[in-house]
């Protein structure tokens, strides 16, 4: 019996892939990131030195920094790009209705599963190896140590293995392409999550010693276990390994060593194991999940005479099926959404625990309201990051998912207007994350409550973030309205997002910072801080003590970049006016539909 690892669906794939153009075109731009990346740490360090007086330390120094910033793009493009791409490999195939006939042909599950698995890894392995040009220019200012270039490219290759493995895996298990695309993400930020909560419970219980020496071997059964599971759960963060490796290191009763190639070694083994792990599961469970997806009589029973009664359509029936056809939460979904809030708000129990045994009893409530108010800016902005993610990803799919279900062209013969359906489905992706934003809104309340933040920015927050999930709900929609796939629109609305989130400040922000240094710099900066939504939503959790601050004159900064802020949210709406607008133009052009007045609309 012969048994077949790759069969021929590797080889369409990857051929497939590469006729693509918009891959190169990504390509190109992380090429150009880099350089910039690689020019702009050049410019921070020896722009205001003499050139012909550089010492040999310090373009070692400089080469050091920029293989570390390299580095940690590569772990962001990983982390970003991965789930992205491979999460579709079969969710799309379920979107298309062509997962049964590659059922029908002889190819096995490994066949199918291996193969859409390689294709889609050898093709983001072009992106890590874009920037290997550049990264070779660094051996002209002096090299750095050989260790830690194997080393970072052995991690970030078995990061990549064990991140594509998780996300094959969800698309294997999801019913739609945003579905498996979403979870990814969430499993990702949540493993991201509960390491560090694991990290703080280990402080709070005093079983981590961040001095240098490791704590005594004295210990009971709890304590071991609870050393060892720390130990294996956090082999594979990058964030604690660097914590590890660096100054601050981190020791408990279980030595499993702290040197470079300890951590490169448990670091490598923890991918390796959880890629083979998703790899082999979703192997096994590719066709039975199909079936019972399918042709499964589980969920029916499980749901008969529980349906919810649905509110009357009228004259909305787009927004109507948006709002409650298909948006009710599963199991598995209702299980990470709990996690996902537990991990939220488990930080406020330690913020609680550290104010209340505070030896300076006279200051306990101010370190209590200052810490409750940086809880709130750090993890109020990333839960406000990660509901603008899932806003980006629901809207991107909202005309191609009807496409691939053949459903559009019911929707193109109904008597709707073409624009009151974009309109819908805008209001749709809007109304579609509820559940992260209440759980946003909780802790803005919470915030209020404790004395963390001003009763103005129960006002002041919400508008702003609903400037900004307009916006990326109107950017999803028109990369799904340009794009003829959902991979592709779900892609080019990922793209934006990062850039808008971030990205453009090494484009932008930094050249021109460069180039007019001195006065008038901080314009500069607070202008593309303002157009930031990741600095905007931090910046404004603002707290009593900051109001009165500001009051006495003494914030001349805050207050300007609270200017910007709102000139920036000002952008931003005027910006959702004109994607909608180009939305419906698209939409409109690809239909070819005649209107009510009898002409062909164009």
């Amino acid at each position: 019996m012969q048994i077949h690892v790759f069969g021929p669906v590797l080889f369409y794939d990857m051929i497939r892939t590469a006729r693509r153009g918009r891959y190169v075109l990504m390509r190109f731009i992380y090429a150009l990131i880099t350089f910039a990346l690689l020019t702009s740490i050049y410019l921070s360090m020896f722009s205001y030195l003499d050139i012909q007086s550089l010492k040999p330390s310090q373009t070692t120094q400089f080469a050091e920094t920029f293989f570390n910033w390299f580095m940690i793009l590569q772990f962001i493009l990983i982390l970003l790009l991965t789930p992205a791409y491979v999460a579709s490999a079969i969710a799309e195939e379920k979107d298309r209705r062509t997962l049964e006939f590659i059922f029908a042909t002889d190819l096995k599950n490994q066949e199918i599963v291996f193969s859409k698995l390689f294709s889609r890894m050898a093709n983001l392995v072009l992106f890590l190896l874009a920037g290997l040009p550049i990264l070779s220019m660094i051996q002209l200012f002096g090299g750095i140590n050989p260790q830690y270039l194997y080393g970072g490219f052995i991690a970030t290759t078995c990061t990549l293995f064990s991140v594509a493995s998780l996300s094959m895996l969800i698309s294997v298990y999801a019913k739609r392409t945003r579905d498996a695309i979403s979870f990814s993400y969430l499993l990702i930020i949540g493993y991201f999550m509960f390491d560090f909560l694991f990290l703080y419970f280990m402080f709070a219980m005093e079983q981590i010693s961040p001095m240098k020496g490791a704590l005594s071997t004295r210990s009971d059964f709890f304590d071991l276990a609870l050393a060892w599971l720390f130990e294996i759960t956090s082999a594979g963060n990058i964030v604690l390994a660097l914590m590890r490796l660096g100054v601050g290191r981190i020791y408990t009763v279980v030595n499993v060593g702290t040197g470079f190639y300890d951590l490169l070694r448990n670091y490598s083994l923890f991918h390796i194991a959880v890629g083979l792990l998703c790899t082999v599961w979703a192997t096994l469970s590719l066709r039975y999940v199909y079936r019972k997806q399918n042709f499964g009589t589980t969920v029916a029973k499980a749901t008969a005479g529980k349906e919810k009664a649905r509110r009357p359509i009228f004259n909305r029936p787009v927004l109507w099926k948006e709002l409650h056809i298909h948006v009710r939460m599963t199991r598995f979904t209702k299980v990470l959404y709990i996690l996902f809030v537990l991990g939220c708000l488990s930080p406020l129990g330690f913020v609680i625990y550290y104010s209340m045994t505070s030896y300076y009893r006279s200051s306990t409530w101010e370190q209590f309201r200052e810490s409750i108010n940086i809880y709130i800016r750090i993890v109020g902005t990333i839960v406000g990051c990660i509901t603008l993610l899932a806003l980006v990803v629901r809207s991107a799919s909202m005309i191609t998912h009807e496409r691939e279900k053949q459903t559009l062209d019911s929707l193109l013969v109904s008597p709707l207007q073409l624009r009151e359906i974009i309109i819908d489905k805008w209001w749709g992706s809007l109304w579609g994350v509820k559940p992260l934003l209440y759980l946003l809104m909780l802790l803005w309340l919470i915030g209020w409550m404790t004395g963390g933040l001003h009763w103005s920015t129960l006002i002041v927050l919400p508008l702003s973030f609903f400037v900004f999930m307009m916006f990326f709900a109107a950017l999803g929609l028109f990369a799904s309205s340009e794009s003829s796939t959902s991979l592709r629109a779900l892609m080019l609305a990922l793209g934006w997002t990062i850039f808008i989130g971030g990205v453009h400040w090494v484009f932008c922000a930094f050249p021109i910072l460069f180039l007019f240094r001195g006065y008038g710099s901080e314009y500069v900066a607070f202008f593309f801080a303002g157009l930031t939504p990741p600095a905007v939503l931090g910046w404004l959790a603002y707290s009593h003590d900051q109001i009165g601050y500001w009051l006495e004159g003494y914030g001349h900064y805050e207050l300007k970049f609270f200017g910007f802020s709102i000139f920036g949210l000002l952008v931003f709406a005027t910006l959702t006016k004109v994607l909608l607008s180009f939305a419906v133009h698209k939409f409109i052009r690809a239909s070819g539909r005649i209107n009510r007045f009898g002409r062909v609309s164009r």
